[in-house]
Formats: structure tokens, sequence, C-alpha cells
């Protein structure tokens, strides 16, 4: 079972090396997204933002190690945290702002590295994962650090790894004495062309032999939040469209709602929705 970026762990880790140790107040008062009551009126583009959200986080490319599907296994993060950590460790007594220096190129620039909050310009930073290649990474994160939790955020930060380039718009919280990723969130360009964003997906299996989602939540700016997972595998095989070949997606929305979408072919789905009120699920059939 793979965890959502699960492969930039050893990244998101990177805060922990400049000695954020101290407590820190505050919170987000950026209003929290709701669930949604799926009704006739959003169930088709719920089930094919699911269907997007299924693509973004099991990318059908063996060789992209950003894709939930193809994760390398947990050493990729244990190398990219050591070399970091080892490198970078001694200078966190220095005070006032810093330059580390990439092993293959750039730096990043800490203006105060002792600091519960702020932000850390990638300024072509590279780094060498033993056995994957460089990884170079440009732009801004901000962190914020209330002990033992790590928080970072992405905003348009480009990284490019194993031959091709992605921009991640995410944010991520570390729990930095266990090392285990507490929440995850990605957002990108859905099909309809609105914003997604995609949060916590626990993702098991191939695009091959079948991706299941064991559970994820997908938001769109237009209704609120879904919560979703497959009843039966999703199956990639010879579709050049970034949609299944079969499988079926579920969601759940607020009240007893729910939807689904199921992957009859490359270029037809079917899907459905239940209102909760006892009168079943209403069905229709679409295309791409």
């Amino acid at each position: 079972m793979k965890t959502f970026f699960k492969p930039l762990l050893g990244f998101l880790l990177l805060g922990a090396v400049f000695g954020l140790v101290a407590c820190s107040s505050g919170g987000d008062s950026t209003p929290a997204p709701q669930a949604v009551a799926i009704d006739d009126t959003n169930a088709e583009a719920l089930s094919v933002a699911s269907a997007d959200a299924a693509y973004q986080a099991s990318v059908v490319n063996d060789a992209n190690p950003f894709a939930v599907s193809a994760a390398p296994p947990d050493d990729l993060t244990v190398a990219v945290s050591r070399v970091i950590g080892d490198r970078y460790r001694p200078r966190l007594s220095v005070s006032g702002e810093i330059l580390m220096n990439g092993d293959c190129g750039g730096n990043i620039d800490v203006p105060n590295p002792n600091a519960t909050s702020g932000t850390m310009t990638f300024n072509d930073f590279c780094t060498f994962v033993p056995g994957y290649g460089n990884m170079v990474m440009d732009g801004s994160v901000t962190y914020s650090f209330r002990d033992p939790m790590l928080s970072l955020t992405y905003n348009n930060m480009t990284v490019s790894f194993g031959g091709e380039t992605q921009t991640l718009n995410m944010s991520v919280t570390v729990n930095l004495n266990t090392g285990e990723v507490v929440s995850s969130s990605s957002s990108f360009p859905g099909s309809d062309g609105s914003t997604l964003t995609i949060s916590n997906f626990d993702i098991s299996g191939t695009p091959s032999s079948g991706i299941y989602i064991n559970s994820g939540r997908v938001t769109h700016p237009s209704f609120g939040y879904i919560d979703i997972s497959t009843t039966s595998p999703l199956v990639w095989g010879s579709c050049t469209n970034d949609r299944p070949m079969s499988g079926t997606i579920v969601a759940q929305g607020s009240n007893g709602t729910s939807a689904s979408i199921t992957f009859n072919s490359c270029s037809d789905f079917t899907w459905c929705y239940d209102l909760g009120d006892g009168s079943g699920p209403q069905c229709a059939s679409g295309s791409w």
C-alpha cells in the first residue's frame, strides 16, 4: 500500500534539518470545504472529477517517479533524507540567512533557519539520489512547525526527476518523530477547467494489473468535497486518453448521497447517483 506523493517525503523532511524545534501557535483561517450533497445537477461533474483524480493520483507511467502507483521503494525516502541531513545539519546553529548548495548545482536560500515558520527558496537546487539520479527543484516552499508536526506548502514548485518535469501545488504535514505523512493534498486542473484538489489518497496496485483506491478525497471548487474509493480495480490497459478501460469508482457525499462512475471502455462510461432517500440509483451513459 502506497501513500500519495510518498516518494517526495525525503524532501518534505527537509524542514527538519533547519532545527525547527520551538513551538509555534496560530492556525489557518481559511474556511474548510464542505461535503457536497450529490444530486442530478452535479453527479456527472463529480463522477468525472473522481476519474480525473484517480489518474492524477496514479499516473499511468511506470517511469514517472511522481506517480503513486510507480512509487519507488522506501529507500529513496531514506536516501534523500540522509543526503540532505548529513550535508546540512552541521549548519543549523548558524543564525541569519544561509545558502545551502546542492550536490549537483543550485542552492536553497533560508532567511532564518531557526524560525518556526517562513519561506525557503529553491534556486535550481540539485541533489543526487543514489539509484535514481538527479532531482532538481526550483521555486518557494512555505513552512510552519509545531513540534513534532512540520507543514509545508509548495506553490508552483517545479521538480525535475527521471527525465520529466512537473509542477507541484501541494501541502504536506509530516510527523518528524515518526516520518509519517499525516496529511497531504495537491491541486491540478480538471477536465472541466476547474482546479481540483486531491488529498490523503491511499492507493495500492499497479496500472496494468489494477489500481485500488482505498480512500481519498476530491474537492471541486464549485460543489465541495466527496470521498472516493474503488469497488473494482481501475485498469488502464491500452487506453491513451488518460482514462481507465475498466473499473468502478464510488463517491460518498453528504446526507447519505452517493455517486459512481463505471468505465466500460476507453471512451465510454456509466455514471449514477443515489439521493439516499430510498428511491434508488439513477444512471446515464457518457463518453469522453
